[in-house]
């Protein structure tokens, strides 16, 4: 009884409850993917998760994709690779690119691992920190250096 005036108040006062409208806190429905984080997925051989990460937040996408890759050490060495021709032929890496690399390195360079997961290689370590050294630029910018074959 007492809720039930509680709500009618609550609507009286412009407080209209739609349960239609709840949403769950930092999910984003439908986001729209960052087209690096497309070509990643593809170049792991994952693009079946690419559904998946429409429910990330894109200022959250990188720090995702680092978590799958620190799961799957085979995926982190295919995006490493891909990384590192896309350096090789353009000079730059993505600043998401970056991003998703300097997460890695943050992530194994912690003391705790949760169970199933792996620290990598001091090999793979090595990799992810020299590309993290390196220059990030936009998506555009990166295509267009690429195109140039690397020169500004």
């Amino acid at each position: 009884m007492v809720l039930a005036a509680c709500l009618v108040a609550g609507t009286s006062r412009g407080f209209a409850h739609d349960v239609n409208r709840l949403e769950e806190p930092g999910v984003v429905k439908n986001a729209p993917l960052h087209p690096v984080l497309v070509e990643s997925l593809s170049a792991i051989r994952a693009e079946r998760l690419a559904g998946l990460f429409g429910f990330v937040q894109p200022r959250k996408s990188a720090l995702a994709f680092a978590s799958l890759l620190q799961a799957d050490h085979s995926s982190m060495k295919r995006f490493l690779k891909f990384s590192k021709e896309r350096f090789v032929a353009a000079g730059v890496i993505t600043a998401w690119e970056k991003l998703v690399m300097l997460q890695m390195v943050t992530i194994n360079s912690g003391n705790y691992f949760p169970k199933g997961m792996e620290r990598a290689s001091s090999k793979l370590i090595s990799q992810m920190s020299e590309l993290a050294l390196v220059g990030g630029v936009s998506a555009e910018m990166f295509r267009q250096r690429r195109m140039a074959g690397g020169r500004r």
